[in-house]
């Protein structure tokens, strides 16, 4: 459709609007993720398939359009994550798992990124740097808060809540404010000082 209506750039952005929304909505009847159904036809839509993706034009405008409204969503879901946080009531007990919710994150971002790079033909010591690169770079951020604030109400649904905040604002502080650090420390490690490569080309 939205290859048929070229000429319309408000049409079309509306045309992916209904995609959104409708992907959305039908879902969550299918009892499905309606984010990842979103993502999926999001991916369709980027395909360089003549087929089923868009001509060059349509996608800068649709791109233009939702980068715009993305700024905009990610402004007013940390307000309301600012105002999700005053309103929760923390006993003193539901503190406790945040002391392993944030190592068993970094972990399993470890473990997803370890894994393909084992299978790598790189050398272990690269495998092993772009491993703790990559899971020191593994920020959480709106997404995550987003759907924890999709919970259903139950038992869990604050404890769930606590740990993600936790979990977000650990990997947005203290990794995110180091991760420069971190990236200068790993690559400065790995190249060759001045001194050894002079006695590298007497010897």
């Amino acid at each position: 459709m939205i290859r048929r209506v070229h000429d319309d750039e408000g049409l079309q952005l509306l045309i992916s609007m209904a995609l959104v929304l409708g992907c959305y909505r039908l879902a969550t009847e299918f009892a499905l993720s309606g984010p990842i159904a979103v993502v999926t036809a999001g991916l369709c839509m980027a395909s360089p398939s003549p087929r089923f993706g868009m001509a060059p034009d349509s996608r800068t405008v649709v791109i233009r359009f939702w980068s715009l409204l993305d700024q905009f969503l990610n402004t007013m879901l940390f307000l309301l994550i600012g105002l999700q946080i005053l309103a929760l009531v923390v006993a003193p007990m539901q503190l406790v798992p945040i002391l392993f919710a944030i190592p068993l994150a970094v972990l399993s971002r470890l473990v997803s990124v370890a894994v393909p790079l084992a299978l790598s033909r790189e050398k272990w010591r690269e495998k092993a740097r772009d491993a703790a690169v990559l899971t020191w770079a593994g920020l959480r951020g709106g997404v995550s808060i987003a759907l924890a604030l999709t919970l259903p109400d139950g038992a869990w649904r604050t404890e769930l809540l606590v740990m993600t905040y936790a979990v977000v604002v650990f990997t947005v502080i203290v990794q995110g404010l180091t991760i420069s650090r971190f990236l200068r420390a790993t690559y400065t490690a790995d190249k060759p000082r001045a001194g050894d490569s002079v006695a590298n080309k007497r010897a």
